[in-house]
């Protein structure tokens, strides 16, 4: 079958969106499937992305990637958005391409680039099925992108959204969803053609515990004095939808209550917060280390040589970096909202605490920092409840879900142009 991807992002970029389309493409692909991934130009990034080229083309055996005019979002310059010009290149790419099935990682944020829905005019022309995923809970994060408008702005934006969202996802033949809470939620909102099931995984052949080496962050990172300490890792993007805010009024009051020279904090990720983060982990902890972006490879082993992985996210549909952890065999600490609420199981893989809430918070990490027992315990939790999610089962399901009706995926001998 020959699948086209148009996606929001891609790597370079690295979130759970770009993750999931490359592991989603790497086993199609495996499967026989050809694959085009369409995604923004990254190549005016390239100071945060000197590698972007390395993604074009045939990058992966039956991957091809291609790109489109973009800009970047909301000022953000690493992160890009397709501009309305670039939906004529996009529909020429699937006429060269000529898909069987056409997928499209969050249409709402493209749709705002592109300035119409994308892929569809395109699958109704041709007759083929055109399906779309939900990733982020964008109106959830009007007020941390907006909040420079005034009240009522940002109250009109919230409003609007709803309706706009519904009118986005409603135009696709299906709407794929991979929470509970999630499917919950754009029904409220409107959208009638959600598909609920394993969308997302974790490779659990590559992220599982490991043997540590004793000098990993000394040797990898060139950090001294960490690898004795107890090792407390959050990963993510560093913008304010993230909670990073909470995250540093957190870990305050964490040292605090476990004195100095027993924490070590390392943040994976990058971002416009990287310097607030970094003055405030600063402030009070010795050993508090900015990473920057790890790439997506390196994460196994920077998961399995941490003794916890934190996140003060409230607003995620899923929360993929607490399944890779759970994978790598380390407890997850979470906020008790958004996607955690479905994999994280509370007391057996980690912790849930309630959002924004500092005490509860350090009620639960501080039995975490003193018993090297427990942090084993749930991290065994973590990882029996994790291969129940493989990636092999969850594109899997994606297929069920984006062939639809017919018995079996379509294929065809049709040569392609772009290679």
């Amino acid at each position: 079958m020959r699948i086209a991807m148009i996606t929001s992002g891609r790597l370079p970029c690295i979130d759970g969106v770009t993750v999931t389309v490359r592991e989603r493409c790497r086993r199609l692909a495996a499967q026989g499937h050809e694959i085009l991934l369409i995604g923004p130009d990254y190549a005016p990034a390239f100071r945060h992305y000197p590698d972007w080229a390395a993604y074009l083309g045939a990058f992966e055996p039956g991957v091809t990637g291609v790109s489109v005019p973009s800009c970047a979002t909301l000022g953000m310059d690493w992160e890009r958005q397709p501009l309305p010009r670039a939906y004529r290149e996009m529909t020429q790419y699937l006429e060269a391409f000529a898909p069987d099935i056409v997928h499209v990682d969050e249409p709402e944020r493209l749709a705002f680039g592109f300035l119409r829905r994308p892929g569809i005019a395109y699958a109704r022309r041709r007759g083929i099925r055109v399906v779309a995923s939900y990733h982020t809970n964008f109106i959830d994060y009007i007020p941390d992108f907006l909040g420079t408008l005034p009240r009522w702005a940002v109250g009109l934006a919230q409003w609007l959204a709803p309706s706009i969202l519904s009118a986005i996802y409603n135009a696709y033949d299906t709407t794929l969803t991979a929470t509970a809470r999630t499917q919950a939620r754009l029904a409220r909102y409107g959208v009638r053609n959600t598909v609920l099931s394993r969308f997302c995984g974790v490779d659990t052949a590559v992220f599982r515990p490991m043997d540590r080496s004793a000098t990993y962050f000394a040797d990898r990172f060139r950090l001294d004095d960490v690898d004795g300490r107890t090792k407390i890792l959050l990963v993510g993007r560093l913008t304010p939808d993230k909670g990073w805010a909470f995250a540093c009024r957190a870990i305050a009051a964490l040292v605090q209550a476990t004195g100095p020279g027993k924490l070590a904090v390392l943040v994976a990720g990058g971002g416009e917060l990287a310097e607030m983060i970094r003055r405030e982990l600063g402030a009070v902890l010795d050993q508090a280390h900015l990473l920057g972006r790890v790439p997506p490879d390196d994460m196994p082993l920077l998961y399995a040589h941490a003794d916890i992985h934190v996140s003060a996210s409230c607003k995620e549909t899923f929360g993929l970096t607490g399944l890779e952890a759970a994978a790598c065999g380390i407890p997850v600490v979470a906020p008790r909202a958004g996607g955690f609420l479905d994999h994280v199981d509370c007391g057996r893989s980690g912790y849930l605490y309630a959002p924004d809430d500092i005490q509860d918070f350090l009620r639960v990490m501080l039995p975490l920092i003193e018993s090297r027992h427990l942090r084993s315990q749930l991290g065994e939790g973590g990882r029996h409840a994790a291969l129940g999610m493989d990636w092999t089962e969850s594109v899997a399901d994606w297929l069920r879900a984006v062939v639809g009706a017919r018995d079996s995926p379509l294929t065809r001998d049709v040569p392609n142009p772009i290679k």
